[in-house]
Order: C-alpha cells, then sequence, then structure tokens
C-alpha cells in the first residue's frame, strides 16, 4: 500500500516527471506541494477510518432498552387514547445540585409511570440496604434502584409543580424493570412491589396508567390532570446529547463546545441547532478529491452545509464522568443535541 502510494503521487500528482529529475525549480517547487497535500489528505483518511465499536457494558444497557421498548409498545396499543413515552429525561435533583436521568417515562391519561431499566444478570439479592450481585465467583456491590428511582420520581413531581403541574399521588408510579431472562432474584426481592420483569410489567403498566373497564353505559370517568399541559411542560426537559462515531460507538454526554475554522462561532451556537453530520469520504478514491463537510440542522429543519478541516475538534463530556473530551471531527458519524440552550442549567429548584 505505501509502495502503491508513493508511485501514485510520483507520477499522477507530481506533472509527469519524477522528482528527483526534475529540472524546473518552479514545476518541482509546485509538485512538492501537491505531494504534501495528498499525503496530508491519505493520513486524515486513514484517521477517519478508524472504528471504535459499542463497550460490552453500553451494548447490554442498549440491549435492555430496547426490550423495554419492546414492551412499552404493547402497552401503548393497549392503553389507546393518549399516551406518550419520553425516553432519557433528565431533571434537576430536588435535593442539592446536579441531575437525575430517567430511563423512560409512560404517560397517559390517567398516570405517569418512571421505569429504571436495568439489564442486570446472575443472582439478586438485599444485603444491608445495598444490592448484591453475584455470577458465578464474581460478587458484585450495586446501589438499590427501588428507593433511587423513587428520588427521581419525587424530583420530577417537584419540578412540576414550579411549572403549576400538580398531580395527584395515586397518579404517580415507579418502576424497576429487569429486562435480563437470565436473571436470579432472591425471594426478599421478589417481594418487592416497584420490581419487575418484563413478563410482568405489561399488566403492572396497564394498572397504573390504564383505565378501568366501563359498561358502554358508563360516562368516561374525568381525568385527574390535564394531560395536554403535563406532555408541554415534559418536552421542555432535555435528554443527553448523542455522540455517534465511525464504527457504531454511541456515546451520551453533555456537548461541551464545538468549533469549525472559518466558521463563524454564531453559526454553530447549539441552542440553533437540534443536530450536526459529518460528511466525510472513508474511501482514499474518491476520498483524495472531496473536501470534508459538516452540515448542521436547526430547530426548524433547515439544513446548512459548511467546510470542515480535518483538525477541528470538539469537546465533550460522557455521561456520569467529570473529565472533558477532546474529539477529532473525523471519527464522528453524527451529533444530536439534547437541549436547546444553557438557560435550563441556570434554573435553581
Amino acid at each position: 500500500m505505501e509502495i502503491a502510494v508513493e508511485i501514485f503521487i510520483r507520477t499522477k500528482w507530481s506533472g509527469g516527471f519524477r522528482l528527483q529529475d526534475c529540472g524546473n525549480k518552479m514545476n518541482c517547487g509546485r509538485s512538492l506541494e501537491r505531494n504534501a497535500m495528498l499525503a496530508q489528505k491519505l493520513k486524515w483518511i486513514r484517521l477517519a477510518q478508524t472504528q471504535f465499536q459499542m463497550i460490552a457494558s453500553d451494548q447490554a444497557g442498549s440491549l435492555g432498552e430496547q426490550l423495554a421498548m419492546g414492551q412499552l409498545k404493547r402497552v401503548m396499543k393497549k392503553l389507546g387514547g393518549r399516551a406518550r413515552v419520553f425516553p432519557s429525561l433528565r431533571v434537576p435533583k430536588h435535593r442539592g445540585n446536579g441531575k437525575f436521568e430517567i430511563d423512560l417515562l409512560l404517560v397517559s391519561e390517567r398516570g405517569l409511570l418512571a421505569i429504571e431499566v436495568k439489564h442486570w444478570g446472575g443472582r439478586l439479592s438485599r444485603q444491608k440496604g445495598k444490592w448484591l450481585q453475584e455470577r458465578g465467583p464474581e460478587k458484585k456491590t450495586l446501589t438499590d434502584p427501588v428507593p433511587l428511582n423513587a428520588e427521581k420520581v419525587a424530583s420530577l413531581q417537584r419540578w412540576l409543580i414550579a411549572r403549576k403541574i400538580v398531580l395527584p399521588p395515586q397518579s404517580i408510579h415507579s418502576v424497576v424493570l429487569l429486562t435480563n431472562p437470565q436473571v436470579n432474584v432472591s425471594p426478599e426481592l421478589k417481594e418487592c412491589v416497584e420490581l419487575v420483569d418484563t413478563a410482568a410489567f405489561e399488566a403492572f403498566a396497564l394498572a397504573r396508567c390504564g383505565q378501568a373497564r366501563r359498561g358502554f353505559w358508563q360516562k368516561k370517568p374525568e381525568a385527574p390532570f390535564d394531560f395536554a399541559a403535563l406532555v408541554r411542560e415534559l418536552e421542555q426537559l432535555p435528554t443527553w446529547d448523542r455522540l455517534v462515531l465511525h464504527g457504531g460507538q454511541v456515546v451520551p454526554g453533555d456537548l461541551e463546545y464545538m468549533a469549525v475554522p472559518e466558521v463563524k462561532a454564531s453559526a454553530l451556537q447549539r441552542k440553533y441547532l437540534c443536530h450536526a453530520r459529518v460528511r466525510i469520504c472513508r474511501r482514499v478514491f474518491p476520498g483524495i478529491f472531496l473536501k470534508a463537510r459538516l452540515q448542521v440542522t436547526d430547530w426548524s429543519g433547515q439544513r446548512r452545509v459548511y467546510p470542515l478541516h480535518p483538525e477541528a475538534k470538539l469537546v465533550f463530556r460522557p455521561a456520569g464522568q467529570n473529565e472533558r473530551t477532546e474529539v477529532a471531527w473525523l471519527h464522528v458519524e453524527s451529533l444530536q443535541l439534547g437541549w436547546k440552550d444553557q438557560s435550563y442549567y441556570n434554573e435553581r429548584y
């Protein structure tokens, strides 16, 4: 490959003559410049071809979310009427700073159900307020997700009250959904009402968010809250930004900053943008002839395309981490932004 590239540089891009036989200094200088540019393009293409595979733990989490969404689709069909599912909602903690993430939130005209999805395997038991996961000789202590999910619901309820959306306590529910069919739960945990597996989830959700059966002569019961107003407020809550790298790895987190040389910073302000995608040919041919482009989409659906310098980077903070990471745009397939502006983080409750 290296020999082929060198021959290609010396013949195709050297003006038809060999560098060592060049007698014209001006032509030789231009040839050297073209050779350098081509070599740099080949280097960028090789970097852009780097594959980033999904991490095993991320694959398990993604599989759990897919199984949970499959369960929710069946529930939504049986609910009928008006119902919504909100994934990965982030709400401010009602105690201290920071944010909670609610994996899935099911909202119907009768109730609200916050779902914590866990794809844990092995045997699960409770010891001293913690969960113990045993997988063969390996043992791991886990935070009890049941009270944690209840705390998330309390934070969401407080956030809604601050916006004059008051839900009756009997309409607010939480559940921890175990999606791994290989999990083995101890008898003590089986007695926990707010812990279910995929087999029991549908009945659990319908009992809390569905309507009781009634005769055709009976009037439809009045909704316990304003469903439309609740949905409008929930749509304002952000989710994680999702960075998709070449190779399939998906990194949720917060975009800190993105900049592209020769593009005005005002054009890339995140409060105006909802999606960004890199257009780059990762094959040698015709990649050496094409320029990289950054395509951005604003909240109105309008698309704009800017030239992208291959050395440009963005700064991203992955979910659950405090340290920022620089990512070259060459490695990015797409970037979806989960919130509009910084004002959300300036609020205190």
